[in-house]
């Protein structure tokens, strides 16, 4: 039986990763893809390595360790953040959670390249082609082809899902450490990968106050990034992955929840057509074999 404290964590988890999309798109209004980025990773570092420090967390030392932490601070925070917030400057909030639902669907296909013992079924393939079919409705909502107007936010979204996949990958090579140490490392690791791209287009964040767009970065930063990436390893360890896997339903129906109640964004059907075959994609590569 599943302990009432993981359950409140699942929904923590919702509400900080479903909402993400939707404060994104508040962020956009005063400032750019990239100094929400770099804001969202600083403030999550300012908050996580406080607490580390003040708890006595120990930090990982081994080479091997920063090498994955490295990999997962790039394709798990750095280039995802980027090509996210990019993507929302063509596409709405809700759009992009049901494109981000691709994310479990993207672990199979990197699990399958990369891990030669762990190949994909018949039944996981069968998920993949009806994500699949779900990226083709929503990036054609009058369900013509080839796809008439832009689909480059569309492409940036999905690169983000693939990336998080590819992460999603590299972190199962992690051995066992501290949750909040790691996390902390990975997204120490996420900003001096994008210092490069941050010196090369240059930050701003010059003449910005505390307003919706400051506090949506400041919360992306805090809650959805660094204490979310502790609430998750920490329901993964006490779970089962089954239990886990539930988060990969719940969290695009709560962003497109948010997206077309709060933030007043359009609902065409084929928004909840997309939606219905990724969820359906994600439950088809569940069934086990008999």
């Amino acid at each position: 039986m599943i302990a009432p404290r993981y359950w409140i964590g699942m929904i923590a988890l919702v509400l900080m990763w479903g909402t993400s999309y939707a404060l994104i798109e508040v962020a956009l209004l005063a400032v750019g893809p990239l100094e929400i980025v770099m804001g969202r990773m600083l403030s999550g570092i300012a908050v996580m390595a406080t607490v580390c420090i003040v708890l006595r967390k120990a930090w990982p030392v081994a080479g091997a360790t920063l090498w994955r932490l490295a990999g997962v601070g790039l394709f798990g925070n750095a280039l995802p953040f980027l090509l996210i917030s990019l993507g929302q400057t063509h596409i709405d909030s809700a759009v992009t959670g049901v494109l981000m639902a691709l994310m479990p669907l993207s672990v199979l296909i990197f699990t399958h390249l990369l891990l030669p013992h762990d190949p994909l079924t018949r039944w996981h393939w069968l998920g993949v082609i009806m994500g699949l079919f779900g990226i083709v409705v929503l990036m054609s909502p009058d369900l013509s082809w080839p796809v008439a107007g832009p689909v480059s936010g569309h492409l940036m979204v999905l690169g983000a899902a693939l990336s998080y996949g590819l992460a999603a990958v590299i972190a199962r090579s992690l051995p066992p450490g501290n949750v909040w140490t790691n996390t902390t490392v990975i997204l120490m690791f996420g900003v001096l990968l994008m210092l490069p791209v941050a010196a090369w287009q240059g930050v701003d964040f010059s003449g910005v106050g505390f307003n919706a767009a400051t506090g949506s970065v400041l919360f992306l930063g805090i809650a959805s990034t660094g204490l979310a990436g502790v609430l998750f390893l920490y329901i993964v360890a006490g779970t089962s992955a089954s239990f886990v896997a539930n988060i990969n339903f719940l969290i695009p129906v709560w962003a497109v929840l948010i997206g077309v109640v709060v933030m007043n964004e359009p609902m065409p059907v084929t928004l909840f057509v997309a939606m219905a075959l990724v969820l359906g994609g994600i439950t088809v590569t569940q069934r086990r074999p008999s």
